[in-house]
């Protein structure tokens, strides 16, 4: 699909290709965004102008990426305000300005917890956020190290949210914009699961993330509920490697953190991180 969408960019005439393009992307809701992105490029390169996007997600800034790259006259970078940033804002300029040389594209905000003994998740901090109406595509990473949760905003919604968000659940919290988010292991905010799997296949591997049968997480991969590195998953059989990515619907998300060696019943023992 990706190969195809590249081919009539780069090869055909410009504007019948993008829109050639788009009509063989078959999910809605991808192809509005795909658009919306496309549209930004347009007016960026013909009124010389910037545009911000609202943060997108790991699988939509490498598509759109890709797809920019053949479209000249155009700088832009992807910036989630942080290293590694998950989600990220795509900044697009015209070819002799610099994006980097723009003011800051994200805020942050600490929260903290008035009751330390209470456990908030990720899930908890995502959900306050999106009670008070916001999008959740205005909203980046959220970083959770112990007590203290630190979420990215486009900077337009900082001051709302700092000043509205009183509870997380049923804990009282205080916020206070800071200038930078901090650095935490990988695994922070993961439980980890050591198994073993009979092979590397995407059910397999889900079987054991979910402790559920192979046959129910068939049934979730074909239902459309499970995505490989933000791509939906059409396949049970796709096999994984180390550091791939699953989001599963009503399950969250999962990492294949280690692929070690075969057992002598010929089964691959693997570490899984199963987001809090």
């Amino acid at each position: 699909m990706l190969l195809q969408i590249l081919q009539l960019v780069y090869y055909g005439d410009y504007r019948m290709g993008i829109e050639a393009a788009l009509s063989r992307v078959s999910q809605s809701e991808t192809r509005q965004r795909w658009e919306m992105l496309i549209n930004q490029a347009r007016q960026v390169t013909d009124r010389h102008i910037t545009k911000i996007s609202f943060f997108l997600t790991p699988g939509e800034w490498l598509l759109t990426e890709s797809l920019l790259v053949h479209i000249g006259g155009l700088k832009w970078l992807l910036d989630g305000g942080f290293d590694n940033a998950e989600r990220r804002r795509l900044v697009m300029v015209p070819d002799y300005l610099e994006p980097s040389d723009l003011q800051p594209v994200v805020s942050f905000i600490e929260i903290s917890r008035s009751h330390k003994s209470s456990s908030l998740t990720h899930r908890d901090y995502l959900g306050a956020l999106l009670s008070m109406g916001i999008q959740r595509d205005v909203v980046g990473d959220i970083v959770i190290l112990e007590e203290n949760a630190w979420v990215a905003l486009v900077p337009e919604m900082a001051d709302y949210v700092m000043w509205n968000l009183e509870n997380v659940g049923r804990v009282k919290v205080k916020n206070r914009l800071v200038d930078t988010i901090p650095l935490k292991p990988a695994t922070a905010d993961m439980h980890l699961v050591d198994g073993t799997v009979a092979s590397l296949r995407l059910d397999a591997v889900l079987s054991l993330a979910l402790k559920t049968s192979r046959s129910k997480a068939q049934v979730l991969v074909a239902g459309q509920k499970v995505s490989v590195n933000w791509q939906a998953a059409t396949k049970q059989n796709i096999e994984l490697h180390e550091g791939d990515v699953l989001s599963v619907k009503g399950y969250g998300r999962i990492q294949l953190l280690k692929i070690g060696s075969l057992s002598r019943s010929q089964r691959w023992h693997v570490q899984i991180g199963i987001m809090k």
